[in-house]
């Protein structure tokens, strides 16, 4: 595999930093050739990390135990962004966490998760799987700074 290419913002053109603009806002911008064909698709790198810890929580099988929670011990260390995400992301599909505890793990908002679900068509539980994930919810929400309903 061909190592990913790394590129300043300052490195841009000013219309190449308006679509960088676009892609942090979640937009995802296609480049598409003059016959209309995409050639290239341009997404923030939370929806990136998202997509990947998707598929790969799909191609090991879920092998996670869905009544044993994810501590943060299992995340200390020199865990790399795309590690987190796969391990979280898996252990929520895997149903042992809940969304506000995914979220919580990678360090945003639970209605930011929920947005970038829905928009990547990520499936969501709508409910907590019992009275302690419904506590830890609850938590988790008290304790996020700007988080309303």
């Amino acid at each position: 595999m061909e190592p990913a290419r790394n590129v300043s913002p300052s490195d841009l053109s000013p219309e190449g930093r308006q679509l960088l603009d676009a892609v942090r806002r979640g937009e995802t911008v296609f480049v598409e050739e003059e016959e209309g064909r995409a050639e290239a698709a341009l997404m923030d790198i939370t929806d990136y990390r998202i997509l990947r810890a998707v598929m790969h929580a799909l191609a090991a099988g879920l092998e996670v135990n869905p009544g044993g929670g994810l501590p943060d011990s299992k995340l200390a260390g020199d865990t790399g962004h795309q590690e987190r995400f796969n391990q979280v992301i898996a252990h929520y599909l895997g149903r042992a966490i809940s969304l506000s505890r995914a979220a919580e793990l990678l360090e945003m908002a639970p209605s930011a998760l929920r947005d970038r679900f829905d928009r990547l068509e990520v499936p969501q539980r709508i409910a907590p799987s019992g009275a302690e994930e419904a506590r830890r919810d609850v938590q988790t929400a008290l304790n996020w700074p700007g988080e309303s309903s």
